[in-house]
C-alpha cells in the first residue's frame, strides 16, 4: 500500500509538465510536505459539550450492551473518551476490546497521532487499558504504510520507551540529567511540546528527575549543577 506522501508526489509529478516553469523538484517536495502534514495531523478533541454528549452515548451502549448501535464516527472519537470521567470506560474490558478491534481495522495516522496525544496526556501508571493501548500504539508505529507519517514518533518510541508497557521514568530522568539539554529541548524531543508539555506523563517524568537528583545530591560534593536542572524541569512544567 502506499503512503500518503507517494500518492502526493506521483499525483504532482504526473501533472508537473502543465506547470513546468513554474514549480521547480524542490517546490514539489515541499508542497508534498505541506500537504502531508495537514491532513496527517492527529483530530482535534471535541467540544466539551459534544464530548458529554459522546460519553452518554457510549455509557448507553455499556449499560445496555448495545454496542452496534455505535457508529464509526464515534468510535474514531472514542480516544478522547478512555480515561475521562471518574469511571474511565476503558475500564470495561468488552469497550477496550471492541475498540482495540476497531482501531486495527479503521487506523490512520490522525487516529494514532490523537490516541498517542491521550495516552499521554492522561497517563499513569494504573489507569485502565494501559498496557494494550500501548501496545497498540508501537506496533502500528512500525507498521509499513505508516513508515514516514508516524517516524518520528517511531523515532521516540524506538530512543525513550514512550510506550513500553512497563515503562521506567528513571531511564529517561537518568538521560536528561547526565545531558547537556535545557528541559525544554529534552521535553521536545520526547514529544513532550505544546498542550503535552503539562501532561500527566511528562509530570510522571519530573517526578522521576526529583527523585533521582535527591539520590544524588547524598552522594554529590557539588550539587548545584543537579538542582540547576531540577529547577529548569520545574520551571518548564509551571510557566504555561
Amino acid at each position: 500500500m502506499l503512503t500518503l506522501r507517494e500518492i502526493l508526489l506521483r499525483t504532482i509529478e504526473k501533472n508537473i509538465h502543465l506547470v513546468h516553469d513554474i514549480i521547480s523538484p524542490v517546490q514539489v517536495i515541499h508542497i508534498a510536505n505541506e500537504i502531508e502534514h495537514r491532513y496527517s495531523r492527529a483530530e482535534n478533541p471535541p467540544t466539551p459539550t459534544d464530548l458529554d454528549q459522546l460519553r452518554n452515548i457510549f455509557l448507553s451502549a455499556e449499560s445496555s450492551n448495545s454496542w452496534y448501535d455505535i457508529n464509526e464516527r464515534m468510535w474514531k472519537k472514542a480516544c478522547w473518551l478512555l480515561w475521562s470521567g471518574n469511571t474511565p470506560i476503558a475500564a470495561n474490558k468488552e469497550f477496550l476490546n471492541r475498540y482495540i478491534d476497531f482501531c486495527n481495522k479503521h487506523a490512520s495516522s490522525r487516529l494514532i497521532k490523537s490516541l498517542i496525544h491521550v495516552y499521554l496526556r492522561d497517563f499513569h501508571e494504573d489507569m485502565p487499558g494501559k498496557n494494550e493501548i500501548a501496545s497498540f500504539i508501537r506496533k502500528q508505529l512500525h507498521e509499513h504504510r505508516f513508515q514516514n507519517l508516524l517516524s518520528l514518533w517511531r523515532e521516540r518510541d524506538n530512543s525513550y520507551s514512550l510506550f513500553d508497557t512497563r515503562k521506567d521514568f528513571s531511564f529517561n530522568a537518568k538521560s536528561y540529567i547526565n545531558s547537556e539539554e535545557n528541559a525544554n529541548n529534552y521535553l521536545s524531543r520526547l514529544g513532550l511540546e505544546g498542550q503535552l508539555e503539562t501532561a500527566n506523563y511528562s509530570q510522571e517524568l519530573l517526578k522521576s528527575v526529583a527523585y533521582e537528583i535527591e539520590n544524588k545530591i547524598t552522594l554529590s560534593a557539588s550539587p548545584s549543577e543537579l538542582l540547576g536542572k531540577l529547577k529548569d524541569r520545574t520551571r518548564s512544567a509551571t510557566c504555561q
